[in-house]
C-alpha cells in the first residue's frame, strides 16, 4: 500500500482505476502535463492517484470515455463534505486539519543513506548540533549552513546533503576517505597470511608466488610478491593478486557444569507505555521504582498511522516486563556430557557449511565440578590478506 503526504491527505486526492487501454490516458495525461502517480497495475488495468485540483482537467481531457473509471475520493475534503450536516464531527474535523497542518512545517522524520562506517545515531546527533531535529520547523534550518560546518567541523564526514521531501528530510553522507581507501587499493601491494597455516593450494593472477603447497607459515608471512624482476628496469612493483587456501587449526572448548543457576519466569508480567511526539517522551502508564528485582524486558515500538496510509511523528512504546526467578538445577555426568556433545556437534555443522573440515583431535575429561570437551578441528580456509608495498627514499 502506497503512503499519502500529509500535503495530499489535508488537499484530498482522487484514485483513478484505468480501463484496459490505460496507456492511451496516461499519455494523454503527459501531454497534457497532468499531475498523476502511478500506485500499481494489473495487466493492462492501472490504478493512478491525483490531487483533487486536476479531476476537472481529466474530465475535459477524457470527456468521451471519463465514465468509464472507477474514482474514488479520498483525503479530508472527502469527510468534510461526508459531514457537513453534522457541525459537531465537522468542528473537530476542522481543528484535526489546523493541527495537522502547522504540524506539516515540521520535520516530522530523518533518514540517514550513504553511510557505512558511521551509524546512524551518529550522523543524527551531528546535524542535531547544527540546527536539524525532529521538530524543528522546515523553514529554520540552514542547510548550507549545516552541510558546511558538519565537513569543516566532523572528520569523518568528507560530504553531506540535505532533502526534503514532505515532512521528511534525507541526509545523504559520503565517509571521508572512501575515495582515499579505494585509491590506495590500486597501489602496489604484497598478499601476506592472515593466520597460521598449511599450504594445500596457490592460485597466482598477478605478482610471484613466494610459496606452495605444503608449506607452513605463519600470520604476516610473505605468500605473494609484488615485486617482479624487470630485464628492463630490474624490478617491477605490481599488485598482486591470487588465492591461497590453507589448513588451518581452531579450538573449540565447551565446559558444563553440574550445577548451574536457571531462570524460571513466575507469569507475572508488568506493562510501561508511553507516547514520542518528535523525539520527546510522554508517559502514559508508569510502574512506580522496580517492577521485578530479576525480569527480562522486551520493548516494541509501532509508528502511529493515520487512516492506515499517513506516518504520523508519534510513536508508541511499550515495554513489557516479565518476572523471573533464578532456581538452581543439578544434573548428572552422564547429562552433561550429552549437552556437551551436541554443542560441539552445533559447531561442527555450522563449520562444515563454512569449509572443509579435514581432521579434527576431540578430548574430554570429567572434573568435579563439570564436564569439559575440548577439541582441535582443522579445516581450509582462504588465508590471503593483501598488504601495500611501502618504499622509503634516502636522500
Amino acid at each position: 500500500m502506497n503512503k499519502m503526504s500529509i500535503k495530499e491527505y489535508l488537499f484530498g486526492y482522487v484514485i483513478i482505476k484505468l480501463p484496459q487501454n490505460a496507456d492511451k490516458h496516461l499519455d494523454m495525461f503527459i501531454k497534457n502535463r497532468i499531475i498523476f502517480k502511478t500506485r500499481n497495475t494489473d495487466g493492462n488495468v492501472k490504478t493512478i492517484m491525483v490531487p483533487y485540483s486536476e479531476i476537472k482537467r481529466i474530465k475535459s481531457v477524457s470527456s468521451d470515455e471519463y465514465s468509464n473509471f472507477e474514482i474514488k475520493y479520498c483525503g479530508l475534503p472527502k469527510m468534510i463534505f461526508k459531514y457537513k450536516n453534522r457541525p459537531g464531527i465537522l468542528a473537530g474535523i476542522i481543528i484535526f486539519a489546523l493541527i495537522t497542518g502547522f504540524f506539516s512545517f515540521l520535520v516530522w522524520d530523518i533518514e540517514v543513506v550513504g553511510n557505512n562506517e558511521l551509524s546512524d545515531t551518529y550522523v543524527l546527533d551531528t546535524v542535531k548540533e547544527y540546527g536539524l531535529y525532529k521538530g524543528v520547523m522546515r523553514s529554520s534550518v540552514d542547510i548550507d549552513g549545516l552541510c558546511q560546518k558538519t565537513m569543516i567541523n566532523d572528520g569523518s564526514i568528507g560530504w553531506l546533503s540535505v532533502n526534503f521531501r514532505g515532512t521528511k528530510a534525507y541526509v545523504e553522507v559520503i565517509e571521508y576517505g572512501k575515495e582515499k581507501k579505494k585509491d590506495k587499493s590500486m597501489n602496489a601491494q604484497n598478499i601476506v597470511a592472515a593466520r597460521d597455516g598449511r599450504i594445500l593450494e596457490i592460485d597466482v593472477y598477478r605478482g610471484v608466488a613466494a610459496v606452495e603447497a605444503g608449506d607452513t607459515v605463519k600470520a604476516g608471512d610473505l605468500l605473494v610478491s609484488g615485486i617482479v624482476e624487470s630485464a628492463e628496469s630490474g624490478y617491477k612493483l605490481k599488485k598482486s593478486e591470487g588465492r591461497v587456501i590453507a589448513e588451518v587449526e581452531d579450538t573449540f572448548r565447551i565446559e558444563i557444569p553440574y550445577t548451574y543457576t536457571q531462570n524460571v519466569y513466575t507469569g507475572n508480567t508488568s506493562r510501561e507505555k508511553s507516547v514520542f511526539l518528535f523525539g520527546r517522551e510522554i508517559k502514559l502508564l508508569k510502574n512506580s521504582g522496580n517492577v521485578y528485582d530479576k525480569c527480562d524486558i522486551i520493548k516494541n515500538v509501532k509508528r502511529v498511522e493515520l487512516f492506515d496510509k499517513i506516518e504520523l511523528p508519534i510513536e508508541i512504546s511499550e515495554k513489557l516486563y516479565n518476572e523471573y526467578k533464578e532456581t538452581t538445577v543439578v544434573i548428572s555426568e552422564k547429562s552433561a556430557a550429552e549437552i556437551a556433545y551436541k554443542e560441539l556437534e552445533k559447531y561442527l555443522i555450522r563449520l562444515a557449511s563454512e569449509a572443509d573440515i579435514t581432521r579434527k583431535s576431540v578430548k574430554s575429561i570429567s572434573t568435579e565440578s563439570a564436564y569439559v570437551i575440548e577439541a582441535q578441528i582443522y579445516h581450509t580456509e582462504e588465508i590471503s590478506k593483501p598488504m601495500q608495498i611501502s618504499i622509503s627514499k634516502s636522500g
